[in-house]
């Protein structure tokens, strides 16, 4: 059995923490980020199924078929996600119907049904990138450079242990 660490407590309720106040996040989105997530609300009560659940399932579907230098295709997005398919499918529905993103046919085998992201959608992931980074800097300017740094190799520790365990 591995050795526990008398750190483990406080491990565990920084972790507590984080979870508790990402929660309470009290966002004052631009304008096209809050029109977003009205649209997510009023698709949830309507249909439970609708497809995005939130801002950060857009932002990450986003993060997945931007950084692909071809569209990307419905089975290559499932597996990126780790999510089945069908949620997949019901997922590019709803960007698709709100027209952030388009469905292409796959030059090579019709069969394929391939995504990228329309402008309004590229405009709207970008909106919500700088928006997630100038609230980074905003918390990360209280360290020092040598802070930033030692936290910098000391998260990518984390998730690499993290990945490894996976």
């Amino acid at each position: 059995m591995p050795e526990r660490s008398e750190y483990l407590p406080q491990f565990g309720a920084i972790f507590q923490r984080i979870l508790y106040l990402r929660k309470r996040f009290k966002n004052v989105f631009p304008e096209n980020m809050a029109l977003l997530k009205n649209r997510i609300e009023k698709a949830s009560l309507e249909d439970r199924a609708s497809g995005v659940e939130n801002v950060h399932q857009f932002y990450s579907v986003c993060l997945v078929i931007s950084h692909r230098p071809d569209p990307i295709t419905m089975g290559e997005l499932s597996r990126e996600l780790d999510i089945p398919l069908s949620n997949t499918t019901r997922i590019v529905d709803w960007l698709v119907r709100n027209e952030y993103a388009a469905r292409l046919p796959d030059l090579e085998d019709r069969r394929v049904v391939r995504v990228e992201l329309t402008a309004a959608g590229r405009e709207l992931f970008e909106t919500i990138h700088e928006f997630m980074m100038a609230r980074m800097a905003r918390m990360i300017r209280e360290f020092s450079p040598e802070e930033q740094r030692q936290m910098v190799r000391l998260m990518n520790k984390m998730l690499d242990l993290l990945e490894r365990d996976l």
